[in-house]
């Protein structure tokens, strides 16, 4: 799949995603006041102990034993992040300018609101 389609079909998956989904609430409490530990809940295993203890060794000994590269040689953006970027991008001057327009007006009126509260 070329680049741009799949970067149009991340973004419908993404879109789709948000207004499809419901908006998350809490139970209702039977007594608001009390907290409590729920018996049904699982507490902490010696699994994860052991995992604990593995996971924090180990990034110690990265942080303490490995050394960065003096000159890092980053290209490109990560996972979809140059796909997504070449397919929103705006190629033409006329919607940049719409776009510039359109967002200086937004932060010339956040600013004055800004001041109005103040």
């Amino acid at each position: 799949m070329e680049p741009q389609r799949r970067a149009l079909a991340c973004l419908c998956f993404v879109l789709i995603a948000l207004f499809v989904s419901r908006p998350a609430s809490a139970d209702e409490a039977k007594d608001a006041g009390t907290l409590a530990w729920n018996p049904e809940w699982p507490k902490f295993r010696p699994p994860e102990y052991v995992v604990t203890g593995v996971v924090g060794a180990a990034s110690l000994g990265a942080f303490f034993l490995l050394n960065a590269p003096k000159n890092p040689h980053w290209t490109g953006g990560i996972l979809l992040d140059d796909d997504l970027r070449s397919a929103l991008r705006l190629r033409s001057p006329g919607l940049r300018d719409a776009a510039r327009t359109a967002s200086n007006r937004s932060t010339d009126r956040s600013q004055r609101e800004s001041r109005n509260i103040l």
